[in-house]
C-alpha cells in the first residue's frame, strides 16, 4: 500500500471531496484522522473509513494466514457458545464476587421483582390475550427468522388494536368514560412496566445461572479467562500480520 504506516489528517472530513479523500487515503492503507466543522459529519466519515481499513486488513490475513483466520473464528464462536451456555458475559469475568457484593446484589434484585410483581402482572394480563394471539399467527406462518419479525409487527399491530378496542369497548359500557381512561392509563403504564419487569427477571435468572456455575466450578472463570486472553494475543498477532503486508513494497511487474 502506498500510504501504509502513515497519518493522514483531513479537514473537511464530513462530506464532499473531504470525505472522499479521507476513504482514499484509508483505502490505500493511512491511518486517518477526519476532522470537519460538523462533528457527527466527520465522526460518520470515520467510522465508513475504519470499517474499510479493517476490511482491507481481514482480506490481507485472508490471503497471508487463511488457516490461522479460520481457526481463530471457530474459536472466537466457541467461547462466546460457552459463555451463553452458562449465561455468563464478558463483566462477570471481569469483575469480583465477594460475599457481601452477592448478598446486596441479591437483596437488591429480588426486592425489586417482587415489589414490582403486582404491576407487572397485571401489565401481563391485560396484554396475555393480544400477545397469545400474535405469538400463535407467528408460529402458524412458520417463516424464516427475517420474515418472522416482519410477521410478529404485523399481527401485533391487528391483534393488539382489535383486542384494545374491544377491552375499551367493555369498559365504556361498564362504567363510562372515566373507566376507558383508567384502561388506557393502566394499558400503558403496565404495558411498558411488564416488559421491563420481564426484561430483569430473565437478566436475574442469567446471572444466578451463571454465578452458581462459577461457584461449583471455581476454576471455571480463571479458564475462561485464559481462552479470552489466548483470543486477544492471536488476534493482536493476525493485526500484525496484517500491518506488516500492507507495509511491504508492491511486486512490480518485469
Amino acid at each position: 500500500m502506498k500510504l501504509a504506516e502513515k497519518i493522514a489528517v483531513v479537514t473537511g472530513a464530513g462530506s464532499g471531496i473531504g470525505r472522499a479523500t479521507a476513504q482514499l487515503f484509508g483505502r490505500e492503507g493511512a491511518r486517518v484522522l477526519a476532522t470537519d466543522v460538523d462533528g457527527s459529519a466527520a465522526e460518520e466519515t470515520a467510522r465508513v473509513t475504519g470499517i474499510q481499513q479493517v476490511a482491507r486488513a481481514y482480506r490481507r490475513v485472508q490471503q497471508r494466514a487463511p488457516e490461522r483466520l479460520a481457526a481463530l473464528r471457530l474459536r472466537v464462536e466457541t467461547y462466546s457458545k460457552d459463555l451463553e451456555l452458562i449465561g455468563a458475559t464478558e463483566r462477570d469475568l471481569s469483575g469480583s464476587y465477594p460475599a457481601s457484593v452477592v448478598l446486596r446484589w441479591a437483596v437488591r434484585e429480588g426486592l425489586s421483582l417482587l415489589l414490582g410483581f403486582p404491576l407487572a402482572l397485571c401489565g401481563m394480563l391485560l396484554h396475555a390475550v393480544p400477545y397469545g394471539l400474535t405469538a400463535g399467527a407467528v408460529r402458524a406462518l412458520r417463516r424464516s427468522a427475517e420474515e418472522e419479525a416482519t410477521d410478529k409487527i404485523v399481527a401485533g399491530i391487528i391483534f393488539y388494536q382489535l383486542c384494545w378496542s374491544a377491552e375499551g369497548w367493555a369498559a365504556w359500557t361498564l362504567g363510562g368514560g372515566w373507566a376507558l381512561a383508567a384502561l388506557l392509563a393502566a394499558l400503558l403504564l403496565t404495558g411498558f412496566f411488564a416488559l421491563g419487569w420481564q426484561e430483569r427477571l430473565r437478566r436475574v435468572a442469567r446471572e444466578t445461572r451463571a454465578f452458581m456455575r462459577f461457584l461449583v466450578d471455581r476454576d471455571l472463570r480463571q479458564r475462561l479467562i485464559a481462552r479470552r486472553r489466548g483470543l486477544v494475543e492471536e488476534l493482536t498477532a493476525l493485526a500484525s500480520l496484517a500491518e506488516t503486508a500492507d507495509a511491504a513494497p508492491n511486486p512490480r511487474p518485469g
